[in-house]
């Protein structure tokens, strides 16, 4: 009865060692030569009766090591050394003839073997039944017998390894390029590239360190995924027609307002759009801040002005607005200024900001790409415009068939000069004016399109109905009498808007 309460104390001790390792190191400690490890070891050895100093069967490898004929403490130096010669060891990654090496170290490689399975190892072919010793000595015989015969290696590590090894050895696609060279396009061939499927090479490296056994250096090859080009050669050769073209006055171009306007149009050359691509105006110019550009100018807030990085950009949303509209390309959003602008007719402005929520957007509904074409034009007398063309191939019947947009003015009300705003400001020069507000009318305005064809009209569609905000005038002057020496006098009134009831131009050719 002692003896047997003195087995009960012992067991329970060891169990006891082995649950405060477990939660001094959240797990049991893995096969290495720290004294945990072998603390852990020896308990189990405890728990399952075996004396630190009997030897393994012969034929019992554990992980692939040969621990026939050690005794425990053995097999844990054993594995130990086996660990770190493991860690050093080396693993190739190859995609043709690029290859990238690392060492299992920086893999996380461990043997990840419990104490408890070197105890088992010990008691092979020693414990149990005769015919479990009976099958496990068979099984010896017959070729050795593994406990674990699995390592593994952090997959996170891994992974990101493997994304390195990548980004090392990829071959991005070429892209055809398309370049306008005065009335001509020149189109370059493209080239697919390779990559590395990473989810492959995962696979293929954490399946090898599964079965590894140690003793060779391995080298994997990378399955490879084609990178195909998003622009070829032969879509971008269908590029030949100007499907639309519109130019708008963008004022002083020397300004703030117009570098922004300069800015943001060279954003947009040269762009191309394949079929059934989305193509967000506000995307490809924005953001409207400095860093990407762009200088403080005025643009609208409800019925006042701010100034704002990237004023006068609306300028460039509403010249291409028009140029859309003449290609006949799918515009998914679009709108009106808050006021009305000079530049275009009523109805046919559009705004956009730098939060998206006023945008510009269009998908190209054409079978071929179409390229976007901005220029800035100076004439002299006649101002600077802002050009914009659309070129693609044309599939639309221009000897037959005519487009045209006007506008429907509905209601129009200009404040008259009784309500304009006077505010003294003796900072101005005696009897000088400043307009800090244009007069700006209340309009309601309809947007038409019709399709003529042979000189008929085929139909008729009203795109949208425009509202514009009414605001008189406000106007800064000094009251204060000028002197009487000869002054020059500076006009600085806001340009209006011109009448509306305006078409814009049809598209009557592919010509440009």
């Amino acid at each position: 009865m002692k003896k047997r309460m003195r087995r009960i104390v012992q067991v329970m001790s060891a169990v006891a060692v082995v649950l405060m390792l477990a939660l001094a190191g959240d797990m049991p400690a893995r096969a290495s030569g720290d004294g945990d490890f072998r603390e852990e070891v020896k308990a189990y050895a405890d728990i399952y009766r075996v004396d630190e100093n009997d030897r393994i069967s012969e034929g019992i490898s554990i992980a692939g090591l040969d621990v026939g004929g050690m005794t425990l403490m053995e097999v844990v130096d054993a594995m130990s050394a086996r660990q770190e010669a493991m860690k050093s060891a080396e693993i190739t990654l190859m995609l043709e003839d690029r290859s990238v090496t690392y060492s299992m170290a920086e893999l996380g490689l461990s043997m990840e073997v419990a104490a408890e399975d070197v105890v088992r190892a010990a008691c092979l072919g020693k414990t149990g039944s005769l015919v479990e010793r009976y099958k496990v000595l068979k099984e010896i015989s017959h070729g050795g017998y593994d406990v674990l015969s699995e390592q593994s290696a952090r997959e996170t590590l891994v992974a990101d390894k493997i994304a390195k090894f990548a980004k090392a050895v990829n071959i991005p696609a070429v892209e055809a390029t398309i370049t306008k060279n005065g009335s001509k396009f020149e189109v370059t061939q493209e080239s697919a590239g390779v990559a590395v499927d990473e989810e492959d090479m995962l696979k293929q490296v954490m399946e090898a360190i599964s079965h590894w056994n140690g003793d060779a250096a391995i080298t994997l090859v990378a399955k490879e995924i084609v990178l195909e080009p998003k622009y070829t050669y032969e879509a971008l050769s269908t590029i030949s027609d100007c499907l639309g073209a519109f130019a708008a006055g963008c004022g002083e171009i020397d300004t703030d307002r117009g570098k922004n306007i300069i800015n943001g149009a060279s954003k947009m050359d040269g762009n191309i759009v394949l079929p059934g691509e989305s193509y967000s105006v506000v995307d490809v110019i924005g953001p409207f801040t400095k860093e990407n550009g762009y200088h403080d100018a005025i643009q609208y807030i409800g019925d006042t002005y701010d100034m704002s990085a990237g004023g006068g950009v609306c300028t460039i949303s509403s010249t291409m607005y028009n140029t859309l509209l003449l290609a006949e390309l799918d515009i998914q959003k679009r709108w009106n200024h808050s006021m009305t602008v000079a530049y275009v007719p009523y109805g046919f402005d559009s705004t956009v900001n730098d939060d998206g929520s006023r945008d510009l957007v269009f998908v190209n509904n054409y079978e071929t790409p179409i390229y976007i074409e901005t220029y800035i034009e100076r004439l002299g007398v006649m101002g600077t415009w802002l050009h914009i063309n659309i070129y693609g191939k044309e599939t639309r019947d221009t000897s037959r068939r005519e487009v045209k947009y006007y506008n429907n003015v509905l209601e129009e009300d200009l404040p008259t000069e009784d309500e304009y705003i006077y505010q003294i400001d003796y900072t101005l020069e005696p009897g000088e004016e400043v307009w800090d507000r244009g007069n700006y009318p209340y309009v309601l305005v309809e947007a038409y399109k019709e399709v003529w064809i042979d000189g008929v009209m085929v139909s008729k569609e009203l795109m949208h109905t425009d509202t514009y905000l009414r605001a008189p005038a406000i106007i800064r002057y000094n009251p204060t009498e000028p002197s009487t020496e000869a002054t020059t006098e500076e006009d600085t009134t806001e340009a209006l808007p011109e009448e509306s009831t305006e078409e814009i131009p049809t598209v009557e050719s592919s010509e440009e």
